[in-house]
């Protein structure tokens, strides 16, 4: 095994943007990608959102991404990575990996793929984080013998396959789980056998200390800071990544195991319940009911129903970034059966979260 710099074993390329108020350079067929098209499942990209001209690429002076291409993220986020399928271009967004012969771009890939918070530690700048070109060359990496490389992304590709696998399984359940919604309570189409969500429910906004970095805390009093990053696949946020200061927490909100939060910013109208106590920033309102009326698993999953997006998506306001308010909220219509409906439901949805959890 040998160590080499990044910057001695790949080209690194980068890329840039043509004009975008000229339309000669736009709707071609150069593939051209962005940061924001990358997903954290990703790994061989054979198309893009966008395209371009040749006058397109010619402007922006843009060097072709051989296919295998490792592409990297640098800026809005840092380390995002994916393999190009085919030729393409790229933004400015990226710093891109064409392999020397002593490095597979696969276990390239996985090399970057595993180091995303060290990536983001390279990052430099005041209005947002990026990691230059000459910082990525200067990386340093142990390159074991091109047949062990081979062998451990085989490795790696296998486990990959099982996660998928598992993915594809957790969505089917998911979806399971809203076609029993449906045949028992049926299609949400608000009428008069529905009331107002305020009417039944006291909704809370949390709140933020400022400046929030000030309260945060590795001690051990601190309090679960709960933000949307925390949240899961399933209906449940399980732990916090970060702590608060109690004086920071007497400034939020305080919320307990068993509450159940809505977004109401950036990422909005989606529903969670905790499984931990802590306390709330202002992209939170928690819901407060009579678990007489209404169960919680019933509420959560009613609020997750495509239906129930769209009505918050056409209440949302906002200028930069669309939100939504309590007021919004509580004007939301829902149906609220007999209470051993909802325990019935409940009881089909907790066999569900156990096959999850497998």
């Amino acid at each position: 095994m040998a160590r080499y710099r990044l910057g001695s074993i790949c080209q690194i390329i980068s890329g840039s943007t043509p004009k975008t108020g000229v339309q000669e350079y736009w709707n071609g067929d150069k593939k051209w990608i962005t940061p924001a098209e990358l997903s954290e499942s990703d790994y061989i990209i054979y198309d893009t959102e966008r395209k371009l001209t040749e006058a397109g690429v010619r402007s922006a002076g843009l060097t072709p991404l051989p296919k295998g291409t490792v592409i990297l993220s640098s800026r809005a986020p840092i380390g995002k990575v994916a393999i190009a399928g085919c030729e393409m271009y790229c933004n400015q967004g990226f710093k891109n990996f064409v392999c020397s012969n002593i490095i597979n771009n696969k276990y390239l890939y996985w090399y970057l793929k595993s180091k995303t918070d060290f990536l983001n530690s390279l990052g430099r700048g005041a209005t947002f984080k990026e990691i230059s070109k000459s910082t990525v060359a200067d990386i340093e990496l142990d390159i074991p013998e091109l047949s062990e490389q081979s062998k451990r992304v085989a490795h790696l590709e296998k486990i990959q396959s099982i996660i998928a696998s598992r993915r594809v399984q957790l969505t089917k359940l998911d979806e399971l789980v809203k076609c029993r919604f449906v045949e028992m309570f049926g299609v949400i189409i608000p009428d008069n056998t529905y009331v107002k969500l305020g009417d039944v429910c006291d909704i809370e906004r949390g709140g933020s200390p400022r400046p929030i970095a000030n309260y945060i805390t590795n001690e051990d009093n601190g309090i679960n800071w709960i933000k949307i990053g925390d949240t899961t696949t399933d209906r449940y946020i399980r732990s916090a990544a970060e702590k608060i200061r109690p004086e920071g927490a007497r400034k939020s909100r305080f919320v307990y195991e068993g509450d159940l939060l809505l977004s109401n910013s950036m990422s909005f109208g989606h529903p969670f319940i905790l499984k931990i106590n802590g306390c709330i920033h202002d992209g939170w309102l928690v819901l407060h009911f009579e678990k007489s009326i209404l169960n919680t698993i019933y509420l959560q999953s009613y609020l997750s129903m495509p239906e129930v997006y769209n009505i918050f998506s056409n209440m949302a306001v906002g200028g930069v970034v669309n939100n939504l308010n309590k007021d919004m909220v509580k004007k939301l219509p829902i149906l609220v059966p007999p209470m051993s409906l909802q325990e019935k439901f409940e009881t089909f949805v907790q066999r569900i979260d156990k096959l999850r959890f497998k």
